[in-house]
């Protein structure tokens, strides 16, 4: 499953939309969010953390590699502890939490960028990149968590 959304994400759909190439989902963020809402954080973490290495490995970024693994280690670190007391998790929860996860991870690579030197937290990346990512997150979200759902109801679930 992380290998089908790591491609898509990060040879698919940049190709599939050249010049909306700022304004892609983060497929492998979603799918990490759901797992840190459906599983317990043992099994979250660990596969939250692959997730963005093997991001970290298929694409080409300014950043260096196991950057975006830290980046979804915290994001899931922090899904996990705020959804740790609901035992169910309903679609309508999953699509709020991962709009604040998507903005909190958007925000967090930002700053990553500028500790590196890059000038990237400006006004104008977050108003034209990160807010409207993640509300496209969010949105998209509601598809991904239900079969992430239905998957995960044959694997290690939260209890």
């Amino acid at each position: 499953m992380i290998f089908v959304f790591v491609l898509v994400q990060a040879h698919f759909l940049p190709g599939l939309l050249p010049a909306q190439n700022d304004l892609l989902p983060d497929l492998s963020l979603l799918l990490a969010i759901s797992w840190g809402l459906l599983l317990e954080w043992t099994w979250a973490l660990p596969l939250a953390f692959f997730t963005g290495l093997a991001l970290d490995i298929s694409s080409a970024s300014l950043l260096p590699i196991g950057m975006q693994a830290l980046l979804f280690s915290i994001v899931i670190l922090f899904v996990t502890l705020v959804s740790q007391d609901f035992i169910h998790s309903s679609a309508l929860r999953a699509v709020t939490v991962s709009l604040f996860a998507a903005l909190g991870y958007r925000i967090m690579l930002l700053l990553a960028g500028q500790l590196l030197g890059y000038n990237t937290f400006q006004v104008q990346n977050f108003t034209q990149v990160v807010l409207p990512v993640s509300f496209i997150d969010a949105a998209i979200m509601l598809g991904i968590f239900v079969i992430v759902r239905r998957l995960s109801k044959y694997g290690a679930s939260r209890e």
